[in-house]
């Protein structure tokens, strides 16, 4: 079996790279597993038999799923309490990026 850390490689125990983030992405497949560490981040486990190529590319899908989940949910937050303040929301812009670019209007109360 071999192990991984980001980019720095080690010979031993299964695949373990950092996953940081919250702990709805601590699902278990039949080939991976999540646990919390002390330090409150995880870490993503694979068997020996998984080769890093494979591991490195479900980690990069896990990060960008969870990237795209916590966008939403901070888009939705942030058009939420502009409203809350009396601001509209004119227009928004996705940047190649995938940034959101969001033009808030101040509203005339009556």
């Amino acid at each position: 079996m071999s192990s991984f850390s980001g980019r720095r490689q080690q010979r031993s125990g299964p695949h373990r790279a950092a996953v940081r983030e919250e702990p709805a992405l601590a699902r278990s497949q039949e080939f991976l597993s999540l646990a919390r560490t002390d330090s409150g981040t995880f870490e993503a486990l694979f068997p020996g038999t998984v080769p890093q190529a494979q591991a490195q590319t479900v980690l990069e899908q896990l990060d960008a799923e969870y990237t795209r989940l916590v966008q939403e949910r901070v888009y939705e937050q942030v058009v939420e309490r502009a409203q809350q303040q009396g601001l509209a929301l004119e227009s928004e812009r996705v940047e190649e990026d995938n940034s959101i670019v969001l033009t808030l209007r101040v509203e005339q109360s009556g």
